[in-house]
């Protein structure tokens, strides 16, 4: 019987606090669970705050998957970058540094999920993310496979919404990668 895996990327941010929220799952579970909270297309930021409250009391994160959040402060670290001496007085572009830290980002990810591949004798290869315009060159730069938007991609923007407005949802696993990311960027500024 061959395994089917769903991932979903989406990134939410406020006041300069970014978060990644993901899952990587079997795919019956992903979209039982997507079933479950009773709408077609959940995107977070443009719901009523009934219809929010409604979708996480029906979460619940019970079956065959991985979910995660990352805080990752992405703008706000390439912007440091982009203020270095280094930076200014050398022909490092923007894209660069975004690069960069978009493979550093996804080798946290390739981290993160591992033990749940592992249990279905799977890899980074053997599935593609659903994810929307924020996402995409994140996966693509750093080799990932990348597919539109989805059920997998509206569960991580779920998770990614509820930590960025600080509702830490009690089953995705939460790190905060934000100051070993502005370190690795200081380091391959320095480089430069």
């Amino acid at each position: 019987m061959t395994v089917e895996l769903l991932a979903g990327l989406d990134v939410s941010s406020k006041q300069g606090k970014e978060y990644l929220g993901g899952i990587v799952g079997l795919k019956e579970s992903i979209t039982s669970t997507h079933k479950r909270l009773g709408y077609e297309q959940i995107h977070m930021r443009t719901l009523g705050g009934k219809t929010r409250e409604i979708i996480l009391g029906k979460l619940i994160f019970d079956l065959d998957y991985f979910p995660f959040c990352i805080r990752t402060d992405r703008n706000a670290i390439i912007g440091e970058s982009m203020k270095s001496r280094n930076v200014r007085h050398s022909a490092v572009r923007r894209m660069v540094l975004e690069k960069h830290f978009d493979r550093i980002v996804y080798s946290y990810i390739c981290v993160e999920i591992l033990p749940f591949l592992q249990k279905y004798k799977m890899d980074m290869t053997d599935f593609s993310f659903e994810c929307d315009i924020d996402c995409k060159n994140l996966v693509r730069r750093s080799g990932g496979r990348q597919i539109e938007q989805g059920i997998a991609h509206d569960l991580a923007d779920i998770i990614a919404w509820s930590f960025t407005r600080g509702k830490r949802l009690k089953s995705p696993k939460y790190s905060d990668k934000s100051d070993k990311l502005l370190r690795a960027m200081a380091d391959f500024v320095r480089k430069q």
